[in-house]
């Protein structure tokens, strides 16, 4: 599950409370994808300060910024250029505020330190954390905007658009835009959006799909649902957002744009509104929604007999309602969303990079696995042509030893095996027939 505006808002929310002048006292980096920074913020009057670590993710999968409660582990011990880069400019920094673009999954922390003891003059720096998907990514910027370093550079074979590098002006994700009618538009304003825009909306979406298609499509394409309408027309509004909206207004998730009626529409709207209302009104329900662990699912996480375990399943800044009917789920409310982040991917980017990490040592032991396995069959082998060979040496043996005895003519002759002394002092019977042709 992606990080959406409207979770980062209220993270934002938080910081400004909880991390305006803190000073950063320690920077590290936990994984490849990620930095943490150690703050220490001063408490309030009558109360001592607190050591705080914020962890800012560009995982493709996990990208996320919060507080977490614990230090966070790291796998290398070395520091890479990124991070002794932040250790000179931001160690000892204070920061002077948190500010988020409105409805982007960006959030900046502003933080500088005076130039000189006996001046008032500031030298500031953003640290812009980007969460988006596949293309997140951690921005270190001085206080006119140019880019000193970055934990991902991108090149303009990779972006053309912007490029990011050092020594380059930083230029903020392009605006969100929504296709209308064939033309590039920007997109609606989720806290203002009407029925009428929302209608127009949908019967643009329903003329492209009656266009006929020149290509031979290989399945046919499924009725577009009001929930994929408001993701592709709407600013900020994430699958999971337009999901609740939609549940809200119509009592399932899944209602297709052809079922939705004039009332529909009305009720749609006011929902949208309502939900991202919190986004200036800054009243906040952060919630987590877990599952119930299957039996095989306990037996694998090594649950205790009888305990009861959850998988996080979703994380909101409102009230998730869609999840309130499904079996063997339960809803955990607090008062803050960067406990429930902490909660829903702990240790997950750790997981992820110990896994990377061991599968290359899982292939080299699979090849010497799999190669002691070759050579322990040839040896058997061997092994056994080795005790065929030494039995027909016996017989050999024994046949010239008895060739007294032995009459010519018979395919078949029992003798007595005098090699092998058993434990009393007698002869061993030989095994068996040995044949013959002499």
């Amino acid at each position: 599950m992606y990080i959406d505006a409207m979770t980062l808002a209220n993270v934002a929310d938080e910081w400004r409370k909880l991390l305006v002048g803190a000073r950063i006292d320690t920077i590290i980096q936990p994984t490849e994808h990620a930095v943490a920074l150690q703050c220490y913020a001063p408490g309030a009057e009558g109360e001592g300060g607190r050591n705080r670590w914020i962890y800012l993710s560009a995982h493709p999968q996990l990208a996320r910024a919060h507080i977490t409660a614990l230090k966070p582990q790291r796998i290398a011990s070395e520091p890479p250029a990124f991070v002794m880069l932040l250790r000179k400019h931001l160690e000892g920094a204070r920061i002077e505020s948190i500010e988020q673009p409105r409805w982007e999954r960006v959030v900046e922390i502003v933080a500088g330190y005076r130039r000189s003891p006996d001046s008032e003059e500031r030298v500031r720096f953003r640290l812009i954390i980007e969460a988006m998907g596949r293309l997140s990514n951690i921005i270190f910027c001085d206080e006119r905007g140019m880019i000193l370093g970055s934990l991902k550079r991108v090149g303009s074979d990779v972006n053309r658009y912007r490029e990011v590098a050092a020594g380059l002006p930083y230029v903020p994700p392009p605006p969100q835009q929504r296709t209308l009618a064939g033309q590039q538009l920007p997109r609606l304003e989720p806290t203002s959006v009407t029925a009428a825009q929302l209608s127009i909306c949908a019967a643009d979406e329903t003329t492209r799909e009656e266009q006929p298609q020149t290509k031979k499509r290989r399945r046919t394409p499924e009725e577009p649902k009001l929930w994929q309408l408001l993701s592709h027309h709407v600013l900020g509004c994430s699958p999971l957002l337009a999901r609740e909206a939609v549940f809200r207004a119509t009592e399932n998730a899944e209602t297709t744009v052809a079922q939705a009626d004039q009332a529909a529409w009305e009720e749609l709207a006011w929902n949208v509104s309502d939900l991202t209302s919190a986004y200036d009104s800054h009243r906040w329900h952060p919630q987590l929604v877990e599952r119930q662990m299957t039996a095989d699912e306990q037996q694998q996480s090594f649950a205790a007999a009888g305990e009861d375990r959850y998988l996080p399943l979703a994380f909101a800044s409102y009230v998730l309602e869609q999840y309130a009917a499904l079996p063997d789920a339960r809803v955990r409310e607090s008062p803050s969303i960067n406990v429930l982040l902490d909660e829903y991917f702990a240790r997950s980017e750790w997981r992820d990079a110990v896994d990377t990490l061991r599968a290359p040592l899982r292939k080299i032991l699979q090849n010497n696995i799999d190669r002691c396995r070759r050579k322990a069959d040839l040896l058997q082998k061997e092994m056994d042509n080795s005790a065929e060979a030494a039995r027909y040496r016996l017989f050999g043996d024994l046949l010239l030893a008895y060739q007294q005895e032995v009459e010519q003519g018979p395919t078949s002759v029992e003798l007595e095996n005098y090699f092998e002394q058993t434990p009393s002092g007698g002869v061993a019977e030989g095994d068996g027939a040995a044949g013959s042709a002499l």
